[in-house]
C-alpha cells in the first residue's frame, strides 16, 4: 500500500508537467452503437431451416399474378417456375452446409467436453446435435422435394401459376374492356 501511495504522490507532482488540452469538442455517441441491448443468444436464436419454411409458405400467387401483369407470356412463367425452384434448392444447399459446419464444430466440443468430464454439459451437446441432425435430415428431403417437384414443392408452383393465370385474365378483362367502351 505504501508503494502505491508514494507512486500516486509521484504523479500528482508531475501533472504540472501535462500540457493542457485545447478546447475538445465533446461528441455524443447514441448508445445504441455501442451496447447491444439483447444477449447475443437471444439475439437470432432462430436456426435456418426455418427460413426454409418461410420460403415455403411466401405468397407465390401474387408473385405469380403481378409477373403476369408484367410480363404476360407462358415462357417466362415456364422459366421464373425454374427460378423459384433453383432458388430455392440454393437457399437449401446453402443452409445444409451451414448445419454441417456447426455439426463439426458440435462435435469438437461433445469430444473436449467429454475429455474434461464435463458430463452435464456433453448431454447438453449431444442433445443439440440431435437436433441439427435432424434438421440436416428434413432440409436434405425438402431438397430432393423440390429437385423432384414433389408434395411440399407442388403447392408453390401450382399457387404460382394460379396467380399467373389470374394476373393474364385480369390483363385480358381490362384489354378487352378498353376495345369495348371505344
Amino acid at each position: 500500500m505504501l508503494w502505491f501511495n508514494k507512486k500516486r504522490e509521484n504523479q500528482i507532482s508531475n501533472e504540472d508537467n501535462v500540457i493542457p488540452v485545447q478546447d475538445e469538442e465533446v461528441v455524443s455517441i447514441n448508445k445504441d452503437k455501442f451496447i447491444l441491448e439483447t444477449p447475443p443468444s437471444q439475439a437470432k436464436s432462430e436456426l435456418p431451416i426455418y427460413e426454409i419454411y418461410r420460403r415455403f409458405q411466401e405468397d407465390w400467387e401474387t408473385k405469380g399474378y403481378n409477373d403476369a401483369l408484367n410480363f404476360p407470356e407462358t415462357t417466362y412463367r415456364d422459366n421464373q417456375k425454374q427460378v423459384i425452384i433453383d432458388q430455392l434448392r440454393l437457399a437449401i444447399k446453402e443452409i445444409l452446409l451451414h448445419y454441417e459446419d456447426k455439426l463439426v464444430d458440435l462435435d469438437i466440443h461433445i469430444s473436449q467436453a467429454q475429455k474434461s468430464g464435463l458430463m452435464d454439459t456433453c448431454d447438453r451437446y449431444i442433445q443439440e446435435r440431435k437436433k441439427l441432425v435432424a434438421h440436416h435430415e428434413e432440409l436434405a428431403e425438402l431438397d430432393k422435394d423440390a429437385e423432384e417437384i414433389g408434395e411440399k414443392t407442388k403447392p408453390i408452383l401450382t399457387s404460382y401459376e394460379m396467380g399467373f393465370t389470374r394476373g393474364v385474365v385480369s390483363l385480358s378483362n381490362e384489354k378487352v374492356s378498353e376495345i369495348m367502351n371505344k
